[in-house]
C-alpha cells in the first residue's frame, strides 16, 4: 500500500516536489494545501486532492511535509493537530 502524503503550503517548491512524487506514488496519493485561490485552481487541474484546509490534509495522510515560510511555521503548527503516529518532514 502506498503512503498518502500531505504537502502543506504547496507553492513553487511544493509543486515541484508534488510533481516528482506523483510519478512514484500517483497524484491520488498526494494531498496539497494552499490558501491562495489562484494556486488552488491552477494545481487542481493536475492534482485531484487539493484544499485550503490543512487539518483535513493531515487527517487524510500518513506523511506530512511542511513547506511554509519559516515565519509562518509557528502559526501552522498552532492551527493543526498532528498525531504522533504520523511522520513529519519540515523543509
Amino acid at each position: 500500500m502506498l503512503p498518502k502524503i500531505a504537502i502543506l503550503g504547496c507553492g513553487n517548491l511544493g509543486y515541484a516536489i508534488a510533481k516528482s512524487l506523483s510519478q512514484q506514488i500517483g497524484e491520488n496519493n498526494l494531498i496539497l494545501t494552499n490558501n491562495k485561490k489562484h494556486l488552488l485552481e491552477k494545481y487542481s487541474k493536475e492534482f485531484p486532492n487539493i484544499t485550503s484546509n490543512n487539518q483535513e490534509a493531515v487527517d487524510k495522510s500518513d506523511i506530512i511535509c511542511l513547506l511554509v515560510r519559516p515565519q509562518d511555521l509557528s502559526n501552522l503548527l498552532n492551527e493543526i493537530k498532528i498525531p504522533k503516529t504520523k511522520l513529519i518532514i519540515n523543509f
